[in-house]
């Protein structure tokens, strides 16, 4: 097993701040590194940080992150916000497990006011039997088509199943909904994450403990099998696809970010960690752990 953790400096006003985050349920950080966004699950709240990532010429030395401004997100329609992804660097998906996926234009980098109440300029309905496109909508992700053309995969937590979205953002914003795209042998998809090439699709498979990864290709449905399944996991929540194709995986119920190596790129059968990284100490861990699914990593 490996330690690892990055330092970050920040003013003391940015500290307390990052302090009185609550129950964090997702980060996600923009596609030009410079800003991080944190849901906060339990006050209803999204956290916008301005960052600089200062990686070193020495391979040896860990990067150290700057965290320059700040802008706290609050809306009407935050009803337990799940799930964050950035549509470019300016607008903003969120998933509301008891509610809609809401679109947001975010705040410039040192806007005033800091904290401030938005309202979605679209949303995906997430309320009523019928007229609902999503249901429990928790994590969620993107990939870029063309110039303003985003496709959008939302899990569908307690309904089992991955729907597609076509997404045109911004002031005449679009939205195709394209219905179940997943399904098969899916019991609680916690976390997903889509490949630097949109090649693969990897989601966590929460009841079951495991990571199911598909290949992306259009032939893919809801009666499609798993290309591969990554072991070794009790709870894993959030799961990201490296730059260099690796899967890092987030398990809520431990203190580890577990490695996953493809095969030449391509993920074929059954896969387990080929490093396990301490995140959390034990003192953060058990100070959390009011249930087996918690005290651990999540986004």
């Amino acid at each position: 097993m490996i330690e690892a953790q990055i330092g970050y400096d920040a003013s003391v006003e940015i500290r307390s701040i990052i302090s009185g985050i609550s129950r964090t349920e997702d980060v996600k950080l923009s596609p030009d590194n410079s800003r991080l966004a944190i849901v906060d699950f339990v006050c209803n709240k999204i956290f916008l940080f301005s960052i600089r990532i200062q990686v070193p010429d020495d391979g040896d030395v860990s990067p150290r992150i700057e965290i320059l401004d700040y802008s706290v997100i609050s809306s009407d329609s935050f009803q337990n916000p799940h799930g964050v992804a950035f549509l470019g660097n300016d607008n903003l998906i969120v998933c509301n497990r008891a509610a809609d996926v809401c679109l947001f234009k975010i705040p410039a980098p040192g806007d005033y006011p800091r904290e401030r109440k938005l309202k979605p300029y679209k949303t995906i309905d997430g309320k009523g039997w019928l007229l609902a496109k999503v249901k429990t909508p928790g994590s969620v992700d993107c990939y870029k088509l063309d110039d303003n053309r985003y496709r959008v995969l939302v899990c569908n937590n307690h309904w089992h199943f991955i729907s597609s979205h076509i997404i045109e953002p911004g002031n005449a914003a679009r939205i195709k909904n394209q219905g179940t795209l997943i399904q098969k042998a899916l019991r609680i998809p916690d976390g997903i994450s889509i490949s630097h090439d949109a090649a693969w699709i990897a989601i966590s498979n929460h009841v079951d403990g495991e990571i199911l990864i598909y290949e992306n290709t259009a032939e893919l449905d809801r009666n499609t099998e798993a290309a591969a399944v990554l072991k070794g996991l009790v709870c894993p929540h959030g799961v990201r696809f490296s730059p260099d194709g690796k899967v890092l995986v987030a398990d809520a119920s431990s203190q580890y970010l577990h490695v996953y190596d493809s095969d030449n790129g391509n993920w074929n059968g059954e896969q387990y960690p080929t490093r396990s990284i301490r995140i959390v100490d034990d003192e953060t861990f058990f100070n959390g752990r009011y249930d087996s699914r918690e005290g651990g990593l999540k986004g």
